[in-house]
């Protein structure tokens, strides 16, 4: 089966190129940002998917530093679930155009968001988020918060007997809540708003500072949209889905899916803690929501979840902040009309009608 493109698009033709020691082959895919090229290392032979930079964002020196600094963030993770990268840099093009690439490990399979269309058991839900869960708690335990999670970046990679063996693509807008090497600390501006719309938490959609809960939430919204087959706060623009996502309960889970499987309560409960405004009121940790969901994946007895571990403390809680720059916002599947200022004007005021 070939491979399905994960990642970005590029601008010029690179098949039959050598960036370093990799010999670029057909092209798998293209996005926003890069191409990805099925790829060969010249002396071993190892087969690997390269991502290669756009050449208008390889002249930006910001964008090529983000770009690095992403593979060399997952490079630390190291975690199964999480796309291994074998190598990165700089390289010069035939016509003498500088090319930054980052070469991964060739995946099998398709992503998540090209089968959310089908039922999923509940079993089979558990198992991809719990092991979602596990590997951001693995990003999270050296650093890297990944703030991007969404159906589209997560790959059902085909490895030996299992055909989906989650993967966590796409670290390219995570935050480093401290340095990793020679990686300094990530210093978001306050206000700017960064992700996916549609897959934001409610902090994050504020523009709030964010941690590790984001990604917890993140994981609620793909959980609930596995259950139900919707995701629980939708809007035609920007400040319409703010409102939703900042005032708005989701709506309650189902006690039957699509495929006549009844709903657990404590399962129910799970995505609900997930999907608390309050980040202090969510699981505090990715790894608490892989171990609560691992009963539903396996088949072992079911217990009611324990309290919420102590909130942090006050110097960890993200702080309100006033402005809102848009021009870091990720596309979202759906388009969106995103606005700044009067985004957040016309979703207050709509929040001071709802409570009136």
């Amino acid at each position: 089966m070939t491979p399905t493109p994960t990642v970005e698009a590029v601008d010029y033709a690179l098949s039959g190129a050598e960036l370093g020691a990799w010999r670029l082959e057909d092209k798998l895919g293209e996005g926003a940002m890069g191409t990805v090229y099925r790829a060969h290392h010249r002396r071993t032979g190892q087969a690997a998917a390269v991502k290669v930079l756009k050449a208008e964002h390889a002249r930006n020196p910001d964008l090529v530093r983000r770009f690095i600094a992403e593979a060399k963030a997952v490079n630390a993770i190291r975690n199964e679930h999480i796309v291994e990268v074998y190598d990165f840099g700089q390289e010069k093009t035939r016509d003498g155009a500088s090319c930054a690439y980052c070469a991964m490990e060739l995946l099998e399979g398709q992503p998540l968001s090209d089968v959310l269309a089908q039922h999923f058991t509940l079993a089979r839900t558990a198992k991809l988020t719990a092991q979602l869960a596990g590997a951001l708690h693995a990003a999270h335990q050296i650093g890297v918060v990944h703030r991007d999670v969404k159906p589209e970046n997560m790959f059902l990679h085909r490895r030996g007997d299992d055909p989906e063996f989650l993967k966590v693509l796409d670290f390219g807008i995570a935050k480093l809540l401290k340095p990793i090497g020679d990686l300094p600390e990530s210093a978001t501006a306050a206000g700017v708003v960064i992700g996916t719309p549609e897959y934001m938490a409610p902090e994050q959609a504020m523009g709030e500072a964010t941690d590790r809960r984001a990604d917890v939430y993140a994981v609620g919204l793909v959980l609930y949209e596995l259950i139900t087959g919707v995701q629980p706060f939708r809007g035609d623009t920007f400040g319409k889905l703010l409102v939703e996502i900042t005032s708005s309960p989701p709506p309650p889970l189902p006690d039957v899916t699509a495929l006549g499987e009844p709903v657990h309560p404590v399962l129910k409960d799970i995505v609900m803690r997930c999907l608390e405004k309050a980040p202090a009121q969510r699981f505090q940790s990715a790894e608490e929501l892989a171990r609560a969901l691992e009963p539903f994946a396996t088949g072992t007895p079911v217990k009611p979840l324990p309290p919420v571990s102590p909130a942090p403390s006050a110097s960890d809680r993200p702080k309100a902040t006033s402005v809102i720059d848009t021009s870091a916002v990720r596309p979202s599947r759906a388009p969106m009309v995103v606005l700044a200022l009067v985004a957040l004007a016309l979703a207050l005021a709509a929040v001071a009608l709802l409570r009136g």
